[in-house]
């Protein structure tokens, strides 16, 4: 749910990516040539919130 706020809290951290560099950075963690402004412990908290992917996961089932 979204409620609107009157805060106006800047970003503690920028990232200025290509798809493939957002694919690498989701899938292995990898920040090569992310351009990046900001605090950079962010982008490490964030990773470990994510789970490592489930091969055996079906996205689409027969």
């Amino acid at each position: 749910m979204h409620f609107p706020t009157t805060r106006d809290l800047p970003a503690a951290l920028t990232l200025r990516l290509t798809r493939a560099q957002l694919l690498g950075l989701l899938g292995s963690g990898a920040l090569d040539g992310v351009d990046m402004e900001g605090d950079t412990s962010v982008i490490t908290r964030l990773l470990a919130l994510t789970d490592a992917p489930d091969p055996l996961f079906h996205l689409v089932e027969p």
